[in-house]
């Protein structure tokens, strides 16, 4: 995702107060939010999907920044290629809004014939 394409992004949520279809909002501010449910979700969606990282949905989805993005990225790309069975594709977008760090998660489908995309522990 380029730059354009994520300040467009939040432009697009912030405008509509709302999450388009296949994005998924979550702040991320004082930690790594449990992305399990999205990964598989997106991982086995036609198409994938987008969590998109420093928002706040209940303040009419406010940049709030990702409090420690090195982290985030370290942790999710460790459950995508550890916990999700099979393994899922992720690409990382960070950037700066109004001085905040907001971060795009695009999850790549999976294979039809590796479907259905799971976390391990909940089988």
């Amino acid at each position: 995702m380029e730059r354009e394409e994520l300040l467009q992004l939040v432009a697009t949520i912030q405008t509509h107060r709302m999450e388009p279809d296949a994005v998924e909002v979550k702040s991320a501010r004082h930690g790594t939010p449990k992305l399990f449910d999205s990964l598989s979700a997106f991982a086995n969606r036609s198409g994938g999907g987008v969590i998109l990282l420093g928002l706040d949905e209940a303040q009419a989805f406010k940049i709030v920044g990702v409090g420690n993005p090195q982290r985030v990225q370290e942790d999710v790309a460790s459950w995508a290629r550890n916990e999700m069975e099979p393994p899922v594709t992720v690409e990382f977008t960070i950037d700066e809004i109004d001085d905040e760090t907001v971060m795009a998660i695009e999850v790549q489908e999976i294979p039809n014939e590796r479907k259905p995309c799971y976390y391990k522990p909940q089988g």
